[in-house]
């Protein structure tokens, strides 16, 4: 070994110089040599220290992975920023790790290093080859056996996947991809006529592992519902409980758009068994569609293909596609469909308005155009085709019909305020001024960790001592001036002694970590104002709470009348306030199922100017 590394040293004294001059000249071409001197110093102390113990091809097979890793992780930040380009770190990683196996073949962590960097190129099949090589040198890796898992995942090999994943502790790892493979094997017997079959897969595997997994436990229930004399076998009532209320984590938006596809396929088997309404499903289905999620589609084309006569169905699709980015095929599903009322008129405006703006054409704005006016005609109280109309005819430069959309939106948004203010004091019109909005953030536009910058999530929906509720918010794209702000509900429980469930977002401080509190001024008179929209809800559901105590507003929630897919403007007086009064603290939310858009929330003073 000693004469080995005798004579070794002079190699590797000149492989050192020849890569210290290959790093030199990289650093060099991005402006960071000595920023990247560190990478030779560290690479040559490491291979000189290795000589000591280590033979040459060892030492070398060190150098290459250490380059390949520095490469790997390179190619991964050039990855997340240009997905569809080819990618020139990992091809030098692959050539680096590929000559470490080369010149050693029992370095595991050169194995695993490749078989991940195969992962990433999609190559399954050389990944699971790298990777077993891998754990047959390291079998006490977890990590090589997660890796092993996903190399399986990947060919589709599901039984060898997850007995990789559960020898690495990859349940928790990999919990969601460990799913799908359960849910895969148990589809496979279902698929073959043999549900019963596909119970220990879902029973005592999924289950336990995620309790509201809603495709096992519709299976679950439904199995055994049907062998069951009277259709209801009371063994699965807790399932049957997890069913009706469905969970946040049952319906999320998954990582694995496989996990959606399972999703998917429990929806149509509760649909399907009537477990869940048409109500239900259509709620669910325009939930997922705002989120993008992976699922929408499939279902509604699903239940669009099941109930042809069923225009809900059809128009589902095509908002799931506008949602999703696929304009083109939303126009075709809206040509398709037969009901064409006003939501149809809605989605193609909507849809045609997408398309002018992502392709620009004079052409498209021109369609867009004529769609926004046909619904502008249909819903002429709808503030989202006046608007539309707005934008479409400043981009043609159409300077007329523009001034005329802008006098229109005017009068339905800023002039209804004005005339609020005015009958509140007395006085005409023309001598009344509002003063700035008190309110930060008010249009919406700014956005952080899933809330507005300035309003927090507000959540009474847990069970003690509300009912529990389904909620979600989030960003609405389209809104009059967008984004607004959405707040969904899928299903409330309304048990005996517990307040109704409800959610929405608090106005808040942020310096502070507290609700934000606007101060009125004694004896001063202010406007409240916003737009809003509700879809899908039995009533007033939608609320805008200002303040415990009686104000020169309201105290409580102040409960709005449906719009009915609509996007109108709302404006209240209040006033005089008094020494005392408490102050506001805006909170707009949703007491019960569907959902509920808000947009450019102000409150301002109200002022006087002389005539």
């Amino acid at each position: 070994m000693k004469a080995l590394g005798a004579a070794a040293r002079p190699v590797v004294c000149a492989t050192a110089r020849a890569l210290g001059r290959r790093v030199a000249a990289w650093a060099g071409r991005i402006g960071a040599r000595r920023q990247r001197a560190w990478v030779f110093g560290a690479l040559v102390l490491a291979l000189l220290s290795a000589l000591s113990w280590w033979s040459l091809p060892r030492a070398i097979s060190f150098v290459h992975v250490e380059l390949g890793g520095i490469a790997y992780e390179r190619g991964l930040a050039f990855q997340a920023g240009h997905p569809q380009e080819p990618n020139p770190y990992f091809d030098r990683a692959l050539r680096h790790l590929q000559k470490a196996v080369a010149f050693d073949a029992g370095n595991a962590h050169a194995w695993r290093m490749l078989g991940e960097l195969y992962l990433a190129l999609g190559q399954n099949e050389s990944a699971r080859w790298a990777l077993e090589r891998a754990v047959d040198l390291r079998p006490d890796q977890p990590a090589y056996r997660i890796l092993l898992g996903d190399a399986f995942d990947g060919l589709g090999l599901a039984p060898e996947a997850l007995e990789a994943w559960a020898a690495g502790r990859g349940k928790i790892w990999r919990k969601e991809k460990y799913l799908v493979n359960l849910m895969k094997l148990a589809d496979a017997h279902i698929a073959a006529g043999d549900p019963l079959s596909a119970l220990p897969y879902l029973r005592d595997q999924v289950l336990p592992l995620e309790p509201g997994n809603l495709f096992a436990l519709a299976v679950v229930v439904s199995t055994y519902d049907g062998l069951h004399p009277e259709g209801r076998d009371p063994f699965v009532d807790p399932y049957r409980e997890a069913l009706a209320y469905p969970e946040l984590e049952a319906l999320r938006m998954p990582e694995d758009p496989r996990y959606a596809h399972f999703q998917a396929k429990a929806v149509q088997l509760l649909w399907e068994r009537h477990y869940w309404e048409g109500t239900m499903v259509a709620r669910l289905l325009r939930l997922w569609a705002w989120q993008a999620h992976p699922g929408a589609l499939a279902l509604a084309s699903y239940l669009c293909q099941a109930e042809p006569t069923n225009g809900t169905w059809c128009l589902l699709v095509a908002e799931a596609q506008w949602r999703r980015g696929e304009l083109a095929a939303a126009e075709s599903a809206l040509e398709q469909c037969a009901l064409r009322g006003e939501e149809w008129l809605r989605l193609r405006g909507l849809v045609a308005l997408a398309r002018a703006r992502e392709e620009g054409s004079r052409e498209l704005w021109e369609a867009a155009r004529q769609a926004l006016a046909e619904w502008q005609l249909a819903a002429p109280d709808d503030l989202m085709p006046v608007a539309g109309l707005l934008e479409v005819t400043r981009q043609l430069a159409d300077a007329q019909e523009s001034s005329r959309w802008q006098e229109l939106y005017m009068a339905m948004t800023s002039g209804v305020d004005v005339q609020v203010a005015a009958q509140a004091l007395g006085v005409p019109v023309e001598m009344v001024r509002l003063g700035p909005n008190l309110v930060t953030n008010a249009s919406f536009a700014q956005w952080s960790e899933g809330r507005p910058k300035d309003w927090i999530w507000s959540f009474m929906a847990t069970g003690q001592p509300w009912n529990k509720g389904f909620f979600l918010g989030g960003p609405e794209p389209a809104a009059p001036e967008g984004p607004g702000m959405r707040v969904d509900c899928l299903w409330v429980q309304q048990k005996e002694g517990l307040e109704p469930a409800r959610a929405g977002f608090w106005h808040y401080d942020e310096e502070r970590k507290d609700l934000r509190q606007i101060s009125l001024e004694p004896g001063r008179y202010y406007v409240v104002s916003f737009d809003y929209r509700t879809e899908d809800v039995a009533g007033p559901e939608a609320t805008v709470w200002l303040s415990y105590k009686p104000s020169p507003c309201w105290a409580g929630d102040l409960r709005l009348p449906p719009t009915g897919g609509r996007w109108r403007h709302a404006a209240f007086a209040c006033g005089p306030s008094q020494e005392g009064d408490d102050a506001l603290r805006p909170l707009l939310r949703l007491f019960g199922p569907g959902s509920a858009a808000f947009d450019n929330f102000a409150i301002r003073v109200i002022e006087t100017a002389p005539r």
